[in-house]
């Protein structure tokens, strides 16, 4: 075989690789969670109507490329989009729109999905969502451009992104598939073109250094049932066998717990462990934020108990994470260990804190 034939090939094999691929509805490489749906022409369209129903398309092996749509959908209050580089059914990446939210800074949302909790009180804000306005019961155009670990999503413009967002799993190759969680919505002409070397309009922003005194990494628990620790007061009556691995913040401080355990009925609970040695007796204020529930150790003492679940503080708080309370902890000279006893129910289980200063402290872990 000649040089110029090898070539031929590889570049052949790139294009194939490189080509659109669309996959009708009808297609039994659509697998539908539900029986709830129904293929239809809604204006004009050959489509798919989702009720509270999602599906995966098989055999797709995306991981870098460029992935379009069309979704058209009513007005209240509704859940709905595409799911890419899905390891498993538990394990996926998600850009959703909240039809309800439409115009307002919430109006669609970026979200890593570990053991099937999506983590949308974690991610949040600038980076993870942005306004837009939609247009209800017609169609809208979707572009979804991604590339190692960010990506682009362009909203009827399909000239000018409307976010980029850095993706929070590590790049791997997987189906898609498509969801709607509440009401209805119809998907048609879904194109994906994979292609490892797509290119961003936009670009990441410097990485900020964390503040001083940010807790960078945590020791955390195998996870149990919330209910083994509600009335415990002295982590000493705690008859469980907790083993912990350490594990590092992201940069913003925050550790995505869901990364650590699969949240369930039983294990929806972990201890996030500090040790801090200080050279006297003092007070050490420390601020944090957590996602749902928190009850914090001092010594095995409990110190302090708080909750930041959806809704909890008023009817727009989504309960999400940040540095919301603070309290002094009682530090004795030498060692001392700190546990934060983290609860989940859905949305993002997560923890962060930093201390006041480090001064006459030392962290460990």
């Amino acid at each position: 075989m000649t040089m110029k034939n090898v070539l031929f090939i590889l570049l052949l094999c790139q294009t194939l690789a490189n080509a659109q691929q669309i996959v009708p509805f009808n297609s039994d490489r659509w697998k539908f969670a539900t029986k709830d749906y129904s293929l239809v022409n809604y204006e004009g369209k050959e489509a798919v109507l989702l009720r509270k129903n999602s599906a995966v398309l098989e055999g797709v092996d995306f991981e870098n490329g460029i992935i379009e749509y069309d979704m058209a959908f009513p007005q209240g209050r509704a859940f709905i989009g595409l799911l890419f580089r899905i390891a498993d059914e538990k394990n996926y990446e998600e850009f959703y729109i909240r039809s309800h939210q439409s115009g307002n800074p919430d109006a669609n949302q970026y979200t890593p999905v570990f053991g099937s909790n999506a983590a949308w009180q974690l991610y949040y804000g600038e980076g993870y969502g942005v306004p837009a306005n939609y247009e209800f019961n017609k169609w809208m155009h979707f572009k979804l451009v991604i590339s190692g670990q960010y990506m682009e999503v362009y909203i009827q413009d399909m000239e000018t992104p409307k976010l980029f967002a850095e993706l929070k799993r590590a790049p791997v190759r997987g189906n898609i598939g498509i969801q709607n969680s509440i009401n209805e919505s119809y998907f048609a002409n879904i194109t994906i073109t994979p292609d490892d070397n797509v290119k961003l309009k936009g670009k990441p922003k410097p990485v900020q250094p964390m503040a001083a005194g940010t807790i960078e990494k945590w020791s955390v628990s195998n996870a149990f049932a919330e209910k083994d620790i509600v009335s415990i007061t002295n982590l000493k009556d705690l008859s469980l066998k907790t083993q912990y691995k350490v594990y590092p913040t992201e940069t913003t401080g925050t550790l995505n717990i869901s990364a650590t355990a699969d949240l369930g009925e039983q294990t929806n609970t972990v201890l996030a462990r500090l040790i801090i040695d200080s050279d006297r007796e003092q007070l050490k204020k420390i601020s944090f934020g957590f996602s749902d529930r928190v009850k914090v150790f001092v010594n095995n003492v409990a110190l302090y108990t708080g909750e930041d679940n959806f809704l909890s503080r008023d009817y727009r708080f989504l309960g999400t994470i940040g540095y919301f309370d603070s309290i002094f902890l009682p530090l004795r000279k030498g060692r001392n260990e700190i546990h934060f006893a983290i609860s989940e129910n859905f949305g993002g289980w997560g923890i962060k804190a930093k201390l006041e200063n480090m001064d006459g402290v030392k962290i460990s872990y």
